[in-house]
């Protein structure tokens, strides 16, 4: 038993190394922001002294409650929370998607959600309640609420010490801080793994991961390969065409991959690795997909000089453009100049998927008038994409 404790105690201590690494919004998770506050040097010694105590009691807390079984159930729920969903909001309220103050939505994979909504607010120059004179949200402070099991909402602070209860949610708990900053240290870990190597197979991948768990102390945890992923699961929602989406293993999703991200996911206890083209050169399309999608989002192409354009910014791979057309719409509305384009039958960037050869890309341009994709299906097969 000694052992075990002294395991979980050498993981509560990384984790509180970790904390201090978080920048200073981090004493804001569960209090609103005071314009009245201390200054940050002070704002962080008394944060750090309160994460310090945290840790502490912790600690006894494990022993008191009989071992490190126990003391894993305490950073269960917190875990679970910290790997849920964030919802950001540019008003003092709101309760989903459908709010007319949302602004977005997010997985923090153990980033703080303030730090996650202020990262958007400032992206987007989001306003206060999605007014065009209103105030910039990320100048504004906030608060994070609990709205469910596994879900956070950051709102703008009205400067009462119950808002969220007022709002029929509960702050943040106790223990979140230190959940997070756990899963922070096994994401951070997983990317350093995964920056050493420009192609590595999934099964090597997933065989480092499970080292990492082990020891980490995330017992019971495993790891998803795209072989061993359940036909219904997340992981098998997004069916690319034929010999595309790379043969490398890697620890993000998406295409483009994202290599500074790690699919975790505590609900499922599990770490998922994914298949991606070789690192050097899925960190170019990351580049090519924000540029090619701001582009066409502000901009109005047609059929025509939209493939100039992708032919354009792909000239300096080795990959050579293939492309499908679809209406892509999912009935959600854009911002509103990006829309009047769309309207207008402006044809713009959707997506690429790299082949599997590494010598071709497929490219997805999304059109209003163009065929809608049957149901569940995100991508036309492969024999849709032609030079």
């Amino acid at each position: 038993m000694s052992s075990a404790l002294d395991q979980f105690e050498r993981s509560l201590v990384a984790a509180s190394r970790a904390l201090h690494a978080l920048d200073h919004s981090a004493s804001t998770e569960t209090n609103a922001t005071d314009p009245g506050r201390p200054p940050a040097s002070s704002r962080r010694r008394n944060g750090a002294f309160g994460q310090r105590r945290l840790m502490l009691s912790l600690a006894a807390l494990v022993v008191a409650a009989g071992g490190v079984a126990a003391a894993r159930s305490l950073l269960w729920p917190s875990q679970r929370l910290a790997d849920g969903t964030v919802y950001c909001f540019d008003g003092p309220s709101g309760t989903g998607i459908s709010s007319k103050s949302f602004a977005s939505r997010s997985t923090p994979n153990g980033q703080l959600p303030i730090s996650i909504c202020r990262r958007w607010y400032r992206i987007n120059r989001y306003r206060f309640d999605n007014r065009p004179t209103g105030r910039l949200v990320a100048d504004l402070p906030v608060i994070a609420c609990q709205q469910n099991a596994t879900t956070v909402a950051v709102y703008i602070a009205t400067g009462q010490s119950d808002q969220c209860r007022r709002l029929g949610e509960k702050l943040l708990p106790a223990t979140y801080a230190v959940s997070a900053a756990r899963l922070r240290v096994l994401q951070r870990t997983l990317v350093a793994i995964q920056a050493k190597h420009d192609c590595v197979s999934p099964r090597t991948l997933a065989k480092q991961a499970r080292d990492v768990l082990h020891s980490q102390d995330f017992q019971g945890w495993r790891v998803i390969t795209p072989q061993s992923a359940p036909a219904k699961s997340r992981y098998a929602d997004y069916v690319l065409p034929a010999g595309t989406g790379g043969t490398c293993g890697m620890f993000g999703m998406g295409d483009p991959p994202t290599y500074n991200d790690v699919n975790i996911d505590t609900h499922h206890q599990s770490v998922g690795v994914s298949l991606a083209p070789p690192r050097s050169i899925g960190l170019k399309l990351q580049h090519i997909d924000y540029e090619l999608y701001t582009t066409t989002y502000q901009h109005c192409f047609t059929a025509t000089s939209v493939r100039a354009l992708v032919r354009q910014w792909f000239a300096s791979t080795p990959l050579r453009p293939h492309f499908a057309t679809a209406n892509t719409s999912d009935g959600s509305t854009y911002e509103p100049r990006s829309q009047r384009l769309y309207d207008q039958g402006c044809v713009r960037f959707d997506a690429e998927i790299p082949g599997n050869n590494n010598r071709f890309v497929d490219v997805l341009l999304n059109a209003r008038n163009a065929p809608k994709l049957p149901a569940r299906q995100f991508y036309p097969p492969a024999s849709a994409f032609h030079p």
